[in-house]
């Protein structure tokens, strides 16, 4: 279960805008007096998870972070952890786990943010204005139509934020932002990007790689896993208005 903590979003009336937050992060409560034991970024104290928080904003890998509000450990991370049984780890009360979500002032381009942190990923970027909505057939043409793109999952925050958003959906089938050329086993955002970040329903044999299943859908039926699909089949969408 995810708790969304919340922000305070003020606009200006200028080209310029600015975000504050309130909040330390998102916290995934499944993780909830859970030690994880994966390799670590950095292990120190703070004096409490706000204090964890500002580590964790102010390096750059770091996307998420564990605090102990029993020993005031601070622990960082650079991925994020989904679920918990898919993950090293064991029950040690007092830890609470949270992503990292990280908002710049407008102005500030995702490339600055990337020459800064060395990495394919981006882990900070700028929200003028943020929603996600569904969309039914034409992916592209729709999320282009309200100044948008599809979802880029990249990380396992973004997935589950998927996965909330198909839970309240009848039709459990959406698309996502990610293609492939027709003569190669190699998974592309659609900016060209290598993705970074799979959760394909390897049971069923997916992706299958078809030739005509050249992008992405998660579907709720398969425990939200990943699945190739045709192009033009008249799925629902996951836009992301910037």
């Amino acid at each position: 279960m995810l708790i969304f903590l919340p922000a305070l979003y003020i606009f200006l009336p200028s080209t310029k805008c600015v975000l504050l937050r309130t909040s330390v992060g998102i916290n995934n409560i499944d993780f909830t007096d859970f030690k994880i034991t994966e390799n670590n970024l950095n292990l120190g104290v703070a004096h409490n998870v706000n204090g964890c928080s500002i580590r964790c904003l102010e390096n750059l890998q770091c996307l998420s972070f564990s605090y102990n509000w029993k020993t005031n450990a601070c622990e960082m991370w650079d991925e994020d952890f989904i679920h918990i049984y898919d993950t090293d780890g064991s029950t040690d009360v007092g830890w609470i786990y949270y992503y990292i979500i990280r908002d710049l002032e407008c102005g500030i381009t995702k490339e600055t943010c990337l020459s800064h942190s060395g990495f394919s990923y981006t882990p900070c970027f700028c929200h003028r204005y943020v929603s996600t909505q569904m969309f039914y057939q034409n992916a592209f043409d729709n999320c282009a139509s309200h100044n948008s793109s599809l979802a880029r999952v990249n990380r396992g925050f973004f997935q589950l934020t998927l996965e909330n958003i198909l839970a309240h959906v009848i039709d459990g089938e959406v698309r996502i932002q990610g293609n492939r050329a027709s003569i190669t086993s190699t998974w592309r955002f659609d900016n060209g990007d290598l993705m970074k970040y799979f959760n394909w329903n390897t049971i069923d044999n997916q992706p299958s790689q078809t030739p005509t299943e050249l992008s992405i859908v998660i579907r709720k039926s398969e425990g939200y896993r990943w699945h190739d699909a045709h192009i033009d089949y008249a799925l629902s969408s996951v836009c992301h208005i910037y």
